[in-house]
């Protein structure tokens, strides 16, 4: 084999090799990327179920409220009706 062989074998070896490092760090980069976005959308969900956590908690003190007598008399209190106290 001469030199001139031997120079672009090892030319071409480097390319393919330089080639494949570059696209392992492409490849490297997008998953980071994709990573990072999955966890702000993982952050922001979390987020919203805390959010929606916290609406059913006061919804359901709200219900209470609504189920309780109390609510009854304020309602009839509101329309004008105010029972006899014997």
């Amino acid at each position: 084999m001469d030199e001139a062989k031997k120079n672009r074998i090892v030319a071409a070896s480097t390319v393919a090799a330089v080639l494949l490092i570059v696209i392992f760090a492409v490849v490297i980069i997008c998953q980071l990327a994709t990573i990072v976005n999955m966890s702000n959308e993982k952050k922001n969900l979390q987020e919203q179920i805390r959010s929606y956590e916290e609406l059913i908690k006061d919804s359901e003190n709200e219900l209470d409220y609504l189920k309780s007598w109390q609510y009854r008399m304020d309602l009839l209190a509101w329309y004008g009706y105010h029972p006899s106290k014997n």
